[in-house]
């Protein structure tokens, strides 16, 4: 039967963790890095070097154009659907906001 053992780091961080509970900061205890959060500005992810183009915000600009046009889409449904992203991207690429986003699949491209 194998155990499975913690290395040195992980078993002091999570007795930090355990302390600053006890110690009375909720917050600590119910933060984790799964909490951390992408923020995004426009197409660029802000990163503590600046900003960077990143896809991941590009995807959620899409979104966030398309939702001010009232369709119901979500940042991940245009990361996970690649047809989604072309779609909203042709129907709504002539907007100035999308286009660095959707460069290639612009509808000027498509002689609409």
């Amino acid at each position: 039967m194998q155990t499975s053992r913690r290395s040195g780091h992980e078993q002091i961080s999570s007795k930090r963790l355990r302390n600053a509970c006890h110690d009375g900061d909720r917050d600590a205890c119910r933060r984790s890095p799964a909490d951390a959060k992408i923020e995004c500005r426009g197409n660029f992810q802000v990163t503590k070097y600046g900003l960077i183009s990143t896809p991941y915000c590009e995807e959620e600009q899409i979104a966030r154009v398309a939702r001010s046009y009232g369709v119901n889409v979500t940042g991940a449904e245009v990361r996970n659907n690649a047809l989604t992203k072309v779609y909203l991207c042709q129907v709504y690429g002539y907007d100035t906001r999308l286009k660095g986003s959707c460069a290639g699949y612009a509808p000027e491209l498509y002689g609409r």
